[in-house]
């Protein structure tokens, strides 16, 4: 097989130093302007990259998760005839120690004679939605045998920088193409086909009424291009007999070298895709029954059990608990003093030498009291050693 390899090989270009090109639907400065202005696109692009900016920056992990879901559409020509179907699916996996979301897509189609299609595995960092790797391919089957394959290899390092390998094969020929492009240069994020699945899918989630603006890297020419994501109003849409309300996106991307490709898609409020037509093409993609929503699980409230009084006495297990504890208690005390007369023997004696004495430092009097008998203490007594043993004679002279 002859190979060729384009003129753009190993070009480098970062958001400063773009072809002129790319810059066709660019928004020109002041000093570029000219009485012939009237005729450029008054919109205003700046407005729409910086709405960009600040929708990516609020997008956070939760909006992320509910997005995270699969769908499958099919395909029909302008007969309603089964032409395709398209396949989306955004999950979270665990790749090289990382969270990553991973966003896959099949396509597939047949328009008049012609059988074409498209498959997508991308991967982004689940906190920061950059780029990690994807890998894009393209393909069109035409009878005349002039087939057409092209597969785009993306790839962002840590330092921000965008590497893009391009490998085509049409009619039996060969070529390859690389660019790099950095991130780190310019104030408009770089977008994929892979982020494209997510972000309309966050929009209505929050509901955006701001148009947004990216860059994509045109895998043709390498050049940058903006990518716009104008809102469409609510319509009506009937899915199976089921009329239903949906919000639509536009998806315009330019092109460096021809006209801009637009996208119209509808969506139900959870992101879900209901309805996809390619202006231009006699292909409409949609659904074929209602899909059901998704909705955020709220955790149900942690009931609430006031406190009550506890009145025992009331009750009469605990009632019958406390008898029965006192009785073995009261058992226990009298089992001891009936084994060790000489309790009731030093308390009895205690009591009368206060009563007696009557001091006024009862504690005092008390610790210089039973002080007496600590010279009396036998700690050779062996089982009694730890018990003070009462003389035969009393401090106060009771035997």
């Amino acid at each position: 097989m002859p190979v060729e390899f384009s003129d753009s090989e190993d070009v480098k270009s970062t958001f400063g130093e773009e072809d002129k090109n790319s810059l066709m639907l660019l928004p020109p400065s002041e000093d570029e302007q000219s009485e012939e202005d009237d005729q450029i696109d008054p919109t205003d692009y700046g407005e729409h990259e910086m709405w960009g900016e600040v929708f990516w920056n609020n997008v956070h992990g939760e909006a992320v998760e509910l997005c995270l879901f699969e769908e499958r559409l099919m395909t029909s020509d302008m007969r309603g005839n089964d032409a395709g179907e398209y396949e989306a699916a955004a999950s979270r996996v665990r790749r090289q120690g990382e969270d990553h979301i991973r966003i896959t897509v099949e396509n597939r189609a047949r328009d008049g004679r012609d059988t074409m299609g498209n498959s997508l595995e991308c991967y982004l960092d689940a906190r920061t939605l950059n780029l990690i790797e994807q890998k894009h391919t393209q393909w069109v089957k035409t009878p005349d045998h002039r087939d057409m394959r092209k597969q785009v290899n993306m790839t962002q390092d840590e330092a921000g920088v965008v590497t893009v390998e391009r490998e085509t094969t049409e009619g039996g020929l060969l070529k390859r193409a690389r660019w790099r492009h950095s991130t780190t240069t310019g104030r408009t994020r770089i977008v994929t086909e892979g982020h494209n699945v997510l972000l309309q899918r966050l929009m209505m989630y929050f509901d955006l009424r701001h148009d947004l603006a990216y860059r994509k890297i045109d895998s043709d020419s390498g050049e940058l291009c903006r990518v716009l994501y104008k809102t469409l109003p609510m319509r009506k849409q009937t899915i199976d007999d089921v009329e239903v309300h949906v919000s639509g996106i536009e998806r315009s991307l330019a092109s460096p070298r021809g006209l801009p490709s637009m996208c119209q898609s509808y969506f139900l409020a959870d992101g879900q895709m209901t309805l996809m037509v390619q202006v231009g093409s006699s292909l409409v993609t949609q659904v074929e029954r209602v899909p059901e929503l998704i909705l955020k699980e709220v955790p149900d409230p942690k009931p609430h059990f006031p406190k009550r009084p506890l009145v025992w006495s009331e009750d009469m297990e605990m009632v019958s608990r406390y008898l029965d504890r006192k009785a073995a208690l009261e058992a226990d005390h009298e089992s001891y003093l009936r084994h060790h007369p000489e309790v009731r023997d030093i308390v009895s004696d205690f009591f009368q030498h206060m009563l007696i004495n009557r001091p006024d430092d009862v504690v005092g009097a008390a610790a210089k009291y039973f002080s007496s008998f600590a010279k009396h203490v036998d700690t050779d007594s062996g089982a009694d050693k730890d018990r003070p043993a009462l003389i035969s004679k009393c401090p106060f002279g009771y035997t």
